[in-house]
Protein backbone atom coordinates (compact mmCIF):
# COMPACT_ATOMS: atom_id res chain seq x y z
CA UNK A 1 0.00 0.00 0.00
CA UNK A 2 1.34 3.30 -0.73
CA UNK A 3 0.69 7.29 0.01
CA UNK A 4 1.46 9.15 -2.57
CA UNK A 5 -0.64 12.01 -1.09
CA UNK A 6 1.16 15.15 0.68
CA UNK A 7 4.17 13.82 0.05
CA UNK A 8 5.09 11.53 2.40
CA UNK A 9 6.88 8.79 0.64
CA UNK A 10 5.79 5.89 2.49
CA UNK A 11 5.24 2.36 1.08
CA UNK A 12 3.49 -0.25 2.85
CA UNK A 13 5.08 1.21 6.09
CA UNK A 14 8.49 1.58 5.68
CA UNK A 15 10.44 4.56 4.31
CA UNK A 16 11.66 5.22 1.02
CA UNK A 17 15.59 3.95 2.04
CA UNK A 18 14.78 1.54 4.63
CA UNK A 19 13.70 2.14 8.18
CA UNK A 20 10.19 1.87 10.03
CA UNK A 21 8.00 4.38 8.31
CA UNK A 22 6.37 6.23 10.29
CA UNK A 23 5.88 4.30 13.10
CA UNK A 24 9.52 4.86 13.79
CA UNK A 25 9.69 8.73 13.77
CA UNK A 26 7.13 8.89 16.36
CA UNK A 27 9.71 8.65 18.84
CA UNK A 28 11.33 11.52 17.27
CA UNK A 29 8.04 13.41 16.76
CA UNK A 30 7.31 12.83 21.02
CA UNK A 31 10.56 13.96 21.22
CA UNK A 32 10.45 17.00 19.79
CA UNK A 33 7.14 18.07 21.14
CA UNK A 34 8.15 17.61 24.85
CA UNK A 35 11.49 18.96 23.89
CA UNK A 36 9.05 22.66 22.87
CA UNK A 37 7.20 22.16 26.07
CA UNK A 38 10.03 21.28 28.42
CA UNK A 39 11.92 24.54 26.76
CA UNK A 40 9.10 26.77 26.78
CA UNK A 41 7.93 25.82 30.56
CA UNK A 42 11.30 26.54 31.77
CA UNK A 43 11.08 29.97 30.17
CA UNK A 44 7.37 31.17 31.49
CA UNK A 45 8.82 30.20 34.95
CA UNK A 46 11.36 32.35 34.37
CA UNK A 47 9.51 35.14 33.41
CA UNK A 48 6.71 34.42 36.39
CA UNK A 49 9.90 34.91 38.76
CA UNK A 50 11.27 37.72 37.39
CA UNK A 51 7.77 38.95 38.00
CA UNK A 52 7.38 38.28 41.11
CA UNK A 53 10.40 39.46 42.07
CA UNK A 54 9.54 43.36 40.94
CA UNK A 55 6.89 42.61 43.06
CA UNK A 56 9.35 42.37 45.72
CA UNK A 57 11.66 44.88 44.79
CA UNK A 58 8.25 47.14 44.43
CA UNK A 59 6.70 46.12 47.86
CA UNK A 60 10.37 46.63 49.56
CA UNK A 61 10.39 50.08 48.51
CA UNK A 62 7.03 51.20 49.51
CA UNK A 63 7.96 49.59 53.22
CA UNK A 64 11.44 51.32 52.98
CA UNK A 65 8.93 54.52 52.53
CA UNK A 66 6.80 53.88 55.38
CA UNK A 67 9.44 53.10 57.50
CA UNK A 68 11.33 56.77 56.11
CA UNK A 69 7.67 58.36 56.89
CA UNK A 70 7.53 57.14 60.28
CA UNK A 71 11.16 57.41 61.26
CA UNK A 72 10.53 61.44 60.23
CA UNK A 73 7.08 61.10 61.92
CA UNK A 74 8.72 60.16 65.16
CA UNK A 75 11.72 62.67 64.72
CA UNK A 76 8.99 65.55 65.09
CA UNK A 77 7.14 63.88 67.92
CA UNK A 78 10.15 63.69 70.07
CA UNK A 79 11.69 67.47 69.25
CA UNK A 80 7.99 68.71 70.03
CA UNK A 81 7.96 66.90 73.16
CA UNK A 82 10.91 67.46 74.55
CA UNK A 83 10.24 71.52 73.65
CA UNK A 84 7.03 70.76 75.08
CA UNK A 85 8.89 69.71 77.93
CA UNK A 86 11.01 73.26 78.07
CA UNK A 87 14.20 70.88 77.21
CA UNK A 88 16.89 72.73 74.38
CA UNK A 89 16.33 69.96 71.64
CA UNK A 90 19.54 71.32 69.89
CA UNK A 91 22.00 70.54 72.45
CA UNK A 92 23.54 67.83 74.51
CA UNK A 93 21.36 64.52 75.50
CA UNK A 94 18.06 65.44 73.60
CA UNK A 95 19.59 65.97 70.66
CA UNK A 96 21.66 62.61 71.20
CA UNK A 97 18.42 60.68 71.94
CA UNK A 98 17.11 62.38 68.58
CA UNK A 99 20.24 61.37 66.41
CA UNK A 100 20.06 57.95 68.02
CA UNK A 101 16.35 57.65 67.08
CA UNK A 102 17.04 59.06 63.48
CA UNK A 103 19.93 56.57 62.80
CA UNK A 104 18.09 53.44 63.94
CA UNK A 105 15.23 54.33 61.83
CA UNK A 106 17.98 54.75 58.79
CA UNK A 107 18.97 51.24 60.01
CA UNK A 108 15.56 49.67 59.67
CA UNK A 109 15.24 51.40 56.50
CA UNK A 110 17.80 50.15 54.75
CA UNK A 111 17.32 46.77 56.46
CA UNK A 112 13.85 46.75 54.90
CA UNK A 113 15.28 47.34 51.34
CA UNK A 114 17.92 44.94 51.72
CA UNK A 115 15.42 41.53 52.78
CA UNK A 116 12.87 42.42 50.04
CA UNK A 117 15.67 42.72 47.42
CA UNK A 118 17.52 39.42 48.75
CA UNK A 119 13.95 37.51 48.45
CA UNK A 120 13.47 39.35 44.87
CA UNK A 121 17.36 38.38 43.96
CA UNK A 122 15.93 34.38 45.22
CA UNK A 123 13.37 34.76 43.15
CA UNK A 124 15.29 35.44 39.95
CA UNK A 125 17.34 32.73 40.74
CA UNK A 126 15.21 30.29 40.69
CA UNK A 127 14.01 31.43 37.74
CA UNK A 128 16.96 31.01 35.89
CA UNK A 129 17.34 27.80 37.21
CA UNK A 130 13.94 26.41 36.04
CA UNK A 131 14.99 27.99 32.31
CA UNK A 132 18.08 26.01 32.55
CA UNK A 133 16.79 22.89 33.76
CA UNK A 134 13.53 23.42 31.06
CA UNK A 135 16.42 23.33 28.05
CA UNK A 136 18.14 20.76 29.80
CA UNK A 137 14.89 18.41 29.52
CA UNK A 138 14.17 19.89 26.29
CA UNK A 139 17.89 18.64 25.67
CA UNK A 140 16.94 15.10 27.32
CA UNK A 141 13.84 14.80 25.06
CA UNK A 142 15.32 15.33 21.52
CA UNK A 143 17.72 13.11 22.47
CA UNK A 144 15.52 10.59 23.56
CA UNK A 145 13.28 10.80 20.76
CA UNK A 146 16.48 10.19 18.12
CA UNK A 147 17.58 7.39 20.57
CA UNK A 148 13.67 5.99 20.31
CA UNK A 149 13.82 6.73 16.23
CA UNK A 150 16.99 4.62 16.31
CA UNK A 151 15.56 1.49 17.98
CA UNK A 152 12.41 1.35 15.99
CA UNK A 153 14.84 1.64 12.56
CA UNK A 154 13.89 4.60 11.39
CA UNK A 155 18.04 6.10 10.20
CA UNK A 156 18.37 2.40 9.22
CA UNK A 157 19.88 2.08 5.50
CA UNK A 158 20.49 -1.38 4.88
CA UNK A 159 19.10 -4.62 6.04
CA UNK A 160 21.47 -6.85 8.01
CA UNK A 161 23.73 -8.97 6.57
CA UNK A 162 22.62 -12.67 6.57
CA UNK A 163 26.48 -14.33 6.49
CA UNK A 164 27.95 -15.52 8.93
CA UNK A 165 31.26 -13.67 9.38
CA UNK A 166 34.51 -15.17 8.54
CA UNK A 167 36.54 -17.26 10.67
CA UNK A 168 40.43 -17.27 10.86
CA UNK A 169 41.59 -20.95 11.59
CA UNK A 170 43.58 -21.71 14.47
CA UNK A 171 46.56 -23.18 12.61
CA UNK A 172 47.09 -19.79 10.95
CA UNK A 173 47.37 -17.93 14.00
CA UNK A 174 50.58 -17.25 16.26
CA UNK A 175 51.12 -14.54 19.37
CA UNK A 176 54.80 -12.52 18.55
CA UNK A 177 54.97 -10.24 21.61
CA UNK A 178 51.39 -9.65 22.90
CA UNK A 179 50.41 -9.27 18.80
CA UNK A 180 48.50 -11.92 17.01
CA UNK A 181 49.97 -12.38 13.92
CA UNK A 182 48.08 -13.34 10.92
CA UNK A 183 49.20 -16.37 8.53
CA UNK A 184 52.74 -17.54 10.15
CA UNK A 185 55.48 -15.65 11.87
CA UNK A 186 56.41 -12.13 13.05
CA UNK A 187 58.42 -10.10 10.74
CA UNK A 188 60.68 -7.16 11.95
Amino acid sequence: MAFAGAGLGFTGGAAVGGGGGLFAALPLILGAGNAIASYIGGQQSQDFSNQQAQNLEKAGQLNAAQVAVNRRKLAGEQRVAAAASGVVVSVGSPLDVMMDSFLLGLIEEVAVRFNFNSRAEAVRAQGRIAAEAGAFQAGQAVLGGILGAFDRGLFATAAPSTSPAPTIPASTTTRSGGFLVLGGEAGV
